[in-house]
């Protein structure tokens, strides 16, 4: 029991660390760099916004960050599917760790936390395809690093979860189960053996019944043949 609370442990901590990529990736305008050829500043491209980096020698230099106002459509659904991806494995990260906590181990619930995973492996998958196509290869910079880092790490935790449920099987039988299908089965065996009991008990009280009547009988014929005859 304890190793697979471990592998559960394990799948938390992942998912957690795969959350604060996403975060990262999501937030930071890192995707693309791109070098302004007639200065040294640089261009940074997010999926919310742009900035200008400045680094001229006369000055620190400093940066100019704006928000998307018109955006292509493969970059919309970029958004979409990383932000799907980053909010379900904040509320996984959170259930999961609740499930743990507080709640027995249930088929049910670990089949949906294994699968809603893998949900969320195919749409960062979608995102960081979709944006590695459109982009150019030579300019992606640190947020679609981490965003591939996510992506790796969530993988991981449905193959510990699927692990920890062939560890929880025992023949065709879900451990979980087993104290319920015991209790069916000691009715089964214990309710006639306990009727047999009873009738075993039951038995020697009707055979003693029956001697002690015709020890009476008896009785009656030996004193009537006691009588004086008149």
């Amino acid at each position: 029991m304890q190793r697979q609370r471990g592998f559960v442990w394990a799948a938390i901590i992942l998912c957690i660390i795969a959350l604060l990529f996403q975060f990262l990736a999501v937030c930071l305008p890192h995707w693309e760099r791109y070098k302004m050829p007639m200065t040294k500043g640089s261009i940074l491209r997010g999926l919310f916004s742009t900035c200008e980096i400045m680094e001229d020698d006369d000055d620190d230099g400093g940066a100019i960050c704006l928000m998307h106002k018109t955006i292509p459509a493969w970059l919309d659904v970029v958004r979409t599917f990383e932000m799907f991806g980053l909010v379900l494995l904040f509320i996984v990260a959170i259930l999961l760790t609740l499930y743990l906590l507080l709640l027995q181990w249930k088929v049910v619930l670990h089949m949906i936390f294994i699968v809603t995973l893998f949900v969320i492996v195919f749409f960062l998958l979608i995102g960081i395809s979709v944006y590695g196509h459109n982009a150019h290869g030579k300019h992606l910079h640190v947020a679609y690093a981490f965003a591939v880092i996510a992506t790796i790490l969530t993988i991981v935790p449905p193959i510990l979860l699927i692990v920890v449920c062939c560890f929880r099987r025992k023949g065709n039988v879900w451990i979980d189960q087993e104290p319920e299908t015991y209790d069916q089965e000691f009715l089964a065996t214990e309710m006639p053996s306990s009727s047999s009991r009873r009738s075993s008990k039951v038995g020697p009280i009707t055979d003693t019944q029956e001697q002690r009547t015709a020890s009476r009988a008896s009785q009656a014929i030996y004193d009537q043949t006691k009588e004086p005859l008149p």
